[in-house]
């Protein structure tokens, strides 16, 4: 696990892909360690020895972060003719309409916003 501080200037939209990647070895000799055994030879990731053994210490990994975009909600909240025939929710020709419009807009940059 890994923490990440991602810059307050990042643009809304964007994606960040970030990947690590670890080797590591087995022994600190790269010579044969004992006649007994022929694959007892040093592991280093980097492939396979000379002499054909496994050697697959070695990993990598990437995780994407997708940065947020703005949203914008809009809501009927009245009208301004509410009868028998025609309520709240509905509007006729003519009719004043009140709307909220609400936006969230993520920390960061929005530069296509107008």
């Amino acid at each position: 696990m890994f923490e990440v501080t991602v810059d307050a200037n990042v643009i809304s939209g964007t994606s960040i892909t970030n990947s690590a990647n670890a080797t590591w070895t087995s022994l600190g000799n790269p010579a044969q360690i004992t006649t007994n055994n022929p694959d007892a030879f040093q592991r280093t990731g980097t492939g396979s020895t000379t002499q054909g053994q496994l050697n697959d210490y070695k990993t990598s990994n990437s995780a994407t972060l997708n940065v947020a975009n703005p949203i914008v909600t809009k809501k009927l909240v009245s009208t301004s003719i509410v009868n028998a025939n025609n309520s709240n929710t509905q509007a006729v020709i003519g009719e004043k309409a009140i709307y909220e419009i609400v936006v969230t807009i993520p920390q960061g940059r929005t530069p296509a916003a107008r």
